[in-house]
């Protein structure tokens, strides 16, 4: 994927497949979230990245970073075939889909709207547990 001088400001690239991706010192980063993102044999040595960014996403062993910033020690550090180091991260990190986080979130949200029902005695709501 050619991302070259994108304007990537405040983008979320949360658990998104940057496979093979290129970027550029036009490239425009700040802002954008990284976290939880396969990166795979992509090239951020002439872009503005952060340490922090960097720290967000899993990378391959072949993914370049700019001068004076570090490889995170989560990063992988071994060449693997690209299927096999996507299974390998998702395991290795336990990472559960986006989707069901967001579902359990919303269930909590709903379960806390919900009209509490008033005890006989008093008329006063009945403290549920929250699940």
């Amino acid at each position: 994927t050619n991302l070259k001088g994108a304007d990537l400001r405040g983008a979320n690239l949360s658990y998104a497949r940057l496979i093979k991706t290129r970027f550029d010192a036009k490239t425009d980063l700040p802002k954008t979230t990284f976290n939880k993102a396969f990166v795979f044999d992509t090239d951020f040595s002439k872009t503005g990245v952060t340490q922090k960014q960097l720290s967000q996403m899993f990378a391959s062993v072949d993914t370049c970073v700019p001068p004076g910033l570090t490889r995170p020690t989560h990063w992988s550090d071994k060449t693997l075939p690209r299927d096999e180091f996507l299974t390998h991260t998702r395991h290795s990190w336990s990472i559960s889909p986006p989707r069901r986080r967001r579902k359990r979130r919303m269930r909590r949200i709903r379960d806390q709207q919900r009209p509490q029902p008033a005890s006989l005695s008093t008329g006063q709501p009945v403290n549920r547990p929250v699940v």
